[in-house]
C-alpha cells in the first residue's frame, strides 16, 4: 500500500466513525425527547386524574363526617315543607330552618305555595360516613 491509501483509510475511517457518534448522539437525544414527552403525559394525567377526583368528593363532605346525597320523594296530601324538614332532618343535617330553604332553592318552590300531592321533589339527606 501507499502513503496515500493508507492516508485515504484513516480519513474514511474517521469520517465513519463522526458519523457513528453523531448517530448515538441523535439516539441519545431522541430518547430523552421520547422519555421527557412520556413523563408529561403521565404527570399530566395524574394530576388531572387526582384533580377530578379531589373535585368529585369535595362537594359531599359535611361537619362531624356526614356525606349529603340527594332523593327523590313523592309529596302525599297534607305533606308540608315542615313536615318533611322534620323527617329528613338528621344529626348531621344543618339546622331546620336552612334545611327547609335548601329543599326550596332546589325545587325551585316559594314559601307561601303548597306542594302539590303526586309531584316528586328533592330532598337532601346526610348519611354518617361509616354508612355509605
Amino acid at each position: 500500500m501507499t502513503g496515500i491509501s493508507i492516508e485515504r483509510n484513516k480519513v474514511s475511517e474517521n469520517i465513519r466513525i463522526k458519523r457513528i457518534k453523531r448517530r448515538k448522539k441523535m439516539e441519545i437525544r431522541r430518547n430523552i425527547i421520547r422519555f421527557s414527552a412520556v413523563f408529561l403525559v403521565f404527570l399530566f394525567v395524574s394530576l388531572t386524574a387526582g384533580a377530578i377526583k379531589s373535585f368529585a368528593g369535595s362537594g359531599n363532605a359535611c361537619e362531624g363526617g356526614f356525606n349529603k346525597r340527594y332523593t327523590s320523594i313523592l309529596i302525599y296530601p297534607g305533606d308540608t315543607i315542615e313536615s318533611l324538614v322534620s323527617d329528613y332532618s338528621s344529626e348531621g343535617s344543618a339546622d331546620r330552618d336552612s334545611l327547609a330553604k335548601e329543599i326550596l332553592s332546589i325545587n325551585h318552590l316559594s314559601p307561601d305555595k303548597d306542594l302539590q300531592p303526586g309531584n316528586h321533589i328533592i330532598v337532601p339527606v346526610y348519611l354518617n360516613s361509616s354508612n355509605l
